[in-house]
Parts: C-alpha cells; structure tokens; sequence
C-alpha cells in the first residue's frame, strides 16, 4: 500500500502541466528565483553600503578641508589654540576661531555637536603628539597632531562616523619649553596649521580656493567658513585673510589692482630712497631647481637686507617671497631722486661755465697754432 502511495506521488511530481512544466521544475526554477532574487538584494544593499559609505567621505574631506584652511590663518590658529597648555595625554578643546585681530572680537567658526553642509556633527576635537623639533622649518619649535570625530548623517535612519587629522605648528611659551603646563602657542605668527603627512586640503579644494573652468556668467562669493554662492555676474573669488600661493604660471586678460586707499592707511610718511642702496642690489638669470625653467630676478635675502618690506616669508616651509610690484614706489623715488642730482648738476655746470666766461672771456675760434680750443 505504502509503496503504491509514493509511486503515485511521484506521478503526480513529474506529470506535465497544461504548459508542459512539471511539479519538480517549477519548483527548482522557483528555488533558483529565490537563490538569484538574495544575491541582488545583497549587491543592492553592499552598493547602497558603498555610496553611503562614500558620500560620508566626500562630505567629511570637504568639511575638514574647510577647518584646515581657515586655522593655516596664523591668527585663526592663535586665536583656537591660545588657551591650551600641553599635558601628557589628549587635550580637548570645543570651538575653531576666527581670525579676527585686535580691537575686533574672534568668534566661533566651528563648534561641537552643530550641523555643518546640513548633515555633519563636529563630535570631538583633542590635541596630543607634542613634539619638539620634528624638522618644522624656523620660526616653529615644534608641532602637535589634531584629532577630528566626524558623525555623518548619510540617510535619515543611518549615520556614519569619521576620523580626521591635522598638524599644527608652534612656538611654545615659554619658547622651546615643550613640557606639560607649557602653552602650546606664545604668538600669532607662531601658529600655522597644515595637513597631515603634506596631504592635500581635501576631496574638493574648489569649493573654497577656485573655480575650475572659464565662467563668464556666474559669481562665486566664499564666506568664511568656504561655502559658496553663484550669481549672475562675472567671475570673482574673494578671500577674506589668508594667502594664497600658486605653484606656476599665472595668466590674467585684465588688471591687477592692488587695495591701495589712503582711508585705509595711517602713519604715511614720504618715501626716501637713496640711490647707493639700489647700487647695492643685483639682478640675475637663473634656472628654477623644480622644473628648470629659465627666469630673472632678485635674491629674496638680498633685498630683504636693503628693502625688508617688500620680503615675506611663507609660515609653513619659510621660503622667503619678494613682492615685485611693492618695488615701483622705490624705483620711482630712487629715480626721481637721481634726477633731482641731475638738474643740482645742471646748475652748477652752468655757474661754472658763466664764471670761466666772465674771468677768461669767451672762448671762440681757433688758437695761432690753427688748432680747435
């Protein structure tokens, strides 16, 4: 009987249906469906794991490329760091300053637990690494690593969380005193912000340094925290504190104007140049180390021994810069100066030549000997 039973089933297994597909098949296929139908749920879910996973990267680099940028501000620095003294472990600290000076009041730029670009928390902020020396160029005596803990909001219902760094150069009051109680930061132009390990600023530095591309119908505006703003209006980038250095040529199909308002200026006193100084300075042709790139110029030490004004120095590598277009003035006054000599000789030419010619007479003709006087 029992054997009866199961050869019936299995008739009743492999029998066709009206479209010729049997028990067994369409339970197979429905097995395989259901095999095929869990891998891409698990390639959705890993690809929607990636993008979120890469969005929360992209938002993280950007934000902290922002807080980078605004402490390589030496007074933004300053201002952030001038409380802190070093301790053995991490030191925490709550707020990014701006770089506002004296007599203006520095406020908070970036602060814990509050949303910036809408969907990143700042969670933690903590210095350690105090390092003296570690081949920080002059005027720095050392440098400490800042730690940031990113939360990121990548969907309504799910966050990730980041980890950032960054250095941060100083002279320590007292200087070269890089010992618990110590402050990390003794003054503004001791303080400089830079990258990790020589690390760009971050996934997209254009959002706050430039603009890629030509653009003749849109304005870009940054604020001080780097967001930007396009309007209708032309091509303009504003930076408010800061430098800006550019590695190569630079091409402008326009003017380059200088702020140069006198209700902007105080102390003016006329410029005095004494043309033995210029004598004193030396123009070369020479061939960039990087690049071999055939150029003429100034020794920026040369002419900071003469005309320390127009010399800066860059805050991170200390490779001094000479500000060409500040030399005009000099040139000017040097050569006004010069001409001044010239008209004072002039004269004196000319009262000695009236006095040969009331004493002697004037001298015309030729001599007995037929020779020209």
């Amino acid at each position: 009987m029992k054997q009866k039973s199961k050869f019936i089933l299995l008739k009743v297994i492999e029998r066709s249906n009206s479209k010729g597909f049997s028990i067994i098949q369409i339970l197979i296929t429905l097995v395989i469906l259901g095999v095929v139908s869990v891998a891409i749920n698990n390639s959705i879910l890993s690809t929607r794991a990636f993008f979120f996973e890469t969005r929360g990267n992209i938002l993280v680099d950007d934000l902290h490329a922002q807080i980078v940028f605004t402490l390589s501000n030496r007074h933004a620095c300053f201002n952030t760091f001038s409380g802190m003294v070093i301790a053995p472990g991490q030191v925490a600290f709550n707020q990014i300053m701006s770089g506002a000076q004296a007599p203006a009041v520095p406020v908070p730029v970036y602060v814990l637990n509050t949303f910036y670009n809408r969907s990143i928390q700042i969670t933690s902020m903590t210095a350690d690494t105090f390092t003296a020396g570690g081949g920080v160029p002059a005027p720095f005596t050392g440098f400490f690593r800042v730690t940031v803990n990113y939360l990121v909001r990548v969907s309504p219902s799910s966050t990730i969380s980041k980890v950032r760094r960054f250095i941060v150069r100083t002279e320590t009051n007292p200087a070269n005193t890089w010992a618990a109680g110590s402050a990390v930061v003794k003054q503004p132009e001791r303080c400089h912000a830079a990258p990790e390990n020589g690390t760009s600023f971050g996934f997209n530095p254009a959002n706050y340094l430039s603009k890629t591309g030509i653009d003749t119908k849109s304005k870009m505006t940054t604020d001080a925290r780097g967001n930007t703003a396009d309007e209708p209006q032309g091509f303009v980038f504003r930076m408010t504190g800061g430098n800006l250095s550019v590695g190569g040529d630079l091409g402008v199909q326009g003017g380059v104007f200088t702020i140069s308002d006198k209700k902007l200026k105080q102390n003016m006193q006329p410029l005095v140049i004494k043309p033995k100084d210029l004598m004193t300075l030396n123009g070369y042709s020479f061939q960039w180390k990087e690049g071999q790139r055939k150029d003429i110029g100034f020794v920026a030490q040369e002419v900071e021994s003469i005309f320390p004004e127009v010399v800066s120095s860059d805050e991170g590598t200390g490779i001094k810069r000479v500000d060409y277009q500040a030399l005009l003035p000099i040139l000017l006054e040097a050569t006004k100066s010069i001409d001044q000599q010239n008209i004072k000789l002039e004269r004196k030419i000319q009262q000695l030549e009236s006095l040969a010619d009331r004493k002697l007479g004037p001298v015309t003709g030729k001599t007995s000997g037929g020779r020209d006087e």
